[in-house]
């Protein structure tokens, strides 16, 4: 009797199975494509999941290796959880794509510069967020973030501000601050003068300054010390206007580049401002770099 049992609940099942064969259709659920866990990662993201986004990405990178936004948003999910180290090779990752994929390679050099100025790697740090910068301007833009507007150039003259601060390239920290407040420094607050001044370059030999900052040609020592501001450099002879890349604050010694540079001897007209008190122009600018908000 409970063989006939087991025999009869049997074919019930198979009539069952069979059953739903002919009624209904199967269907299969085909698992996310790369570039919808990649969308799900970046919204992960932007709304501070950053453990759930890791995932999204990771996913997406087991799936096609070559899916470099997925790098990208690994980076910076690791980079907002504090996992540097791990960012940095997803960033470093990115960066010989500069040509390729340009924004990928901006968005890199944009994170690794928030990193190194966390980790107090001064240097890294200005030289990732020149690069963002470089790369952007390359492409006709200035820097924005891929998957946040809000993170722009500003932010990235706040990283360097900082950082060239901290190692004491004062008349650079002035120009990135500038970069993000074109009113500093207040003249009711520190007095300075704006001269307007025809000087005649260094001749003889022109002085080559260069180092891990950049490189250029001393044209003229100014009159006065403690420079804080190039506003303008052109020549007697109307070339196009030069590019100033460096300039010693207390010295005076300015240095431009330029793809053609007139002849020796050519004078130039330089506006520059300066004050008084450097000392007390210092103790403003490291406030202002202070109160300026970063990554």
């Amino acid at each position: 009797m409970k063989r006939k049992h087991v025999s009869i609940i049997a074919c019930l099942v198979i009539g069952s199975l069979c059953g739903c064969s002919k009624d209904q259709e199967v269907h299969i659920i085909a698992p996310p494509s790369v570039d919808s866990k990649v969308q799900a990662g970046w919204t992960d993201f932007t709304t501070g999941k950053y453990a759930s986004a890791v995932r999204q990405f990771e996913s997406a990178i087991s799936q096609d290796a070559s899916c470099y936004d997925a790098y990208n948003g690994m980076g910076w999910s690791l980079f907002k959880q504090g996992e540097f180290s791990a960012a940095i090779d997803y960033f470093q990752f990115l960066l010989p794509l500069r040509e390729v994929e340009p924004d990928l390679a901006a968005d890199a050099y944009a994170g690794l510069a928030a990193i190194y100025m966390t980790q107090n790697e001064d240097v890294l740090a200005i030289f990732s967020g020149w690069e963002a910068l470089n790369i952007a301007e390359e492409n006709g833009k200035e820097y924005t973030f891929t998957h946040d507007p809000t993170i722009t150039a500003e932010d990235i003259h706040v990283i360097n501000a900082r950082c060239l601060y901290n190692i004491g390239e004062f008349f650079l920290s002035h120009v990135e601050v500038k970069a993000v407040d074109p009113t500093f420094p207040p003249p009711a607050i520190i007095p300075y003068t704006t001269v307007v001044e025809t000087v005649a370059t260094i001749d003889s030999t022109r002085i080559e300054f260069s180092s891990w900052l950049s490189w250029g040609t001393l044209i003229f020592s100014t009159r006065v010390g403690n420079v804080i501001s190039i506003l303008s450099v052109s020549d007697t002879l109307g070339s196009a206007d030069y590019e100033v890349i460096y300039a010693w604050g207390e010295g005076g010694d300015v240095f431009i580049t330029a793809e053609d540079l007139p002849p020796l001897g050519t004078p130039f007209i330089i506006e520059y401002a300066y004050v008084d008190d450097y000392f007390e122009y210092l103790i403003l600018l490291a406030e202002k770099v202070q109160s300026l908000a970063a990554l």
